[in-house]
C-alpha cells in the first residue's frame, strides 16, 4: 500500500441491476458505520492512466499601421488564451474535460467597445465497444457560459452530442 497521498479509496456501489461489483474492483474491506459490509476500490495514483495537456498563448496584437489607431490592440484578438485538458482511461471507458480561458478583447479598431473574457468547460466520454467501434458523448460549454467573441454575436450555449464511431 502506498503513501496516503498516493492512494485513492472510494466506496463503490454495484451498477444498477447488478448483484455485486465486478471482481477486479473488489478489495476485502471493513463494515460501514451501520454494520453492513461494504466493498472498496483502491487504486494508486501513480498507476492511473491520466493524460494532461496544457497550453498558454500570450499575444501583443498591436496595430502597426499609420493612423488614428496606431498601437491600439487589433480587434477581436484576446491577449491571453489558455487550455487545460485532462483525460482518464478506465478499462474500455475514457473520460475527459477541457477548460478553455480567453481574456478580454476589443471589437473595434479604436478600442472603444470592450468584450469581456470568458471560460468554458467541455466534458467528454467514450466507450470502446471493440477495436474498431466506439460510442462517444460530449457536452460543450457545459456550464452554459454566455459570451461574445464579436459584439452582438452570442456564441453557442451548452450543446450535447453523441457519436458512434467506426475506425478500423
Amino acid at each position: 500500500m502506498g503513501e496516503p497521498h498516493q492512494q485513492i479509496d472510494a466506496v463503490c456501489m454495484p451498477p444498477k441491476g447488478a448483484e455485486q461489483l465486478p471482481e477486479q474492483w473488489l478489495v476485502e474491506g471493513d463494515q460501514d458505520p451501520h454494520g453492513e459490509p461494504w466493498q472498496q476500490r483502491r487504486q494508486l495514483l501513480n498507476s492511473a492512466a491520466v493524460d494532461v495537456a496544457a497550453n498558454v498563448t500570450l499575444l501583443e496584437p498591436r496595430d502597426q499601421s499609420a493612423g488614428a489607431n496606431f498601437d491600439n490592440l487589433l480587434p477581436r484578438r484576446a491577449r491571453r488564451i489558455a487550455n487545460l485538458e485532462i483525460d482518464r482511461s478506465v478499462g474500455a471507458f475514457r473520460f475527459g474535460t477541457t477548460i478553455h480561458v480567453e481574456g478580454s478583447r476589443f471589437d473595434d479598431p479604436a478600442n472603444t467597445r470592450r468584450l469581456g473574457g470568458f471560460t468554458t468547460v467541455d466534458l467528454r466520454a467514450e466507450y470502446r465497444v471493440d477495436k474498431a467501434w466506439s460510442i462517444q458523448a460530449r457536452v460543450e460549454n457545459a456550464l452554459d457560459k454566455r459570451y461574445e467573441t464579436v459584439a452582438f454575436f452570442n456564441q453557442p450555449g451548452r450543446g450535447a452530442f453523441v457519436t458512434v464511431r467506426y475506425q478500423p
